[in-house]
Parts: structure tokens; C-alpha cells; sequence
């Protein structure tokens, strides 16, 4: 059986986007973004992963992305074929 792994950055109120809907409050250090990209570079979006050498980079633990309308749409914003290399997208009516 294969395991399941809950990787998300979410405040402790429990969201994962800011109260404009935006994605970059967050903040991240050099150290912990060097962390993240070494470990875990299929987390990183396509652009990024250019952005950092680490285009072309294997996958080291995920295999699978999901996620929901919300997140995927912005991200297409970015002139890009695919926000993330491995992804399944849920479906909804836009707004």
C-alpha cells in the first residue's frame, strides 16, 4: 500500500492562501526555501524550479500533486505548459 503525505503550507488558522486570496504571504527564508528545494523539488512550481537549477530535477518523494481550482488557476497566470510537472486538478465551475 502506498502512503499518503499531507504537504501543505498553511497559516495557524488553518488557510493556505492570504484574506486577498493571494499565495505569497508566506514568508520563507533562504535557508528554509534552500531546504525545501533540496528535499522536496516536485513541491517547487515549473517556473521556479527554472528559476533555481532545478529544472529537469527528479522527483525525490511525491509522485502525485493535487490540488483544487483555486491554487491551480493563478499559477497558469505564469507563461507555463503546466504550474507542476505531476499534477491532478479538481474540477469545479469557475466563478
Amino acid at each position: 500500500m502506498r502512503k499518503l503525505v499531507y504537504y501543505v503550507g498553511v497559516s495557524l488558522d488553518g488557510y493556505i492562501a492570504g484574506p486577498n486570496v493571494e499565495l505569497d504571504f508566506y514568508p520563507v527564508s533562504d535557508q528554509m526555501s534552500a531546504w525545501i528545494n533540496a528535499r522536496y523539488p516536485e513541491t517547487l512550481p515549473t517556473h521556479v524550479r527554472k528559476l533555481v537549477g532545478l529544472d529537469g530535477a527528479p522527483n525525490k518523494v511525491f509522485d502525485t500533486l493535487v490540488m483544487g481550482r483555486g491554487t491551480y488557476e493563478p499559477a497558469l497566470d505564469v507563461p507555463t505548459t503546466s504550474p507542476y510537472s505531476t499534477c491532478a486538478s479538481t474540477s469545479s465551475p469557475a466563478p
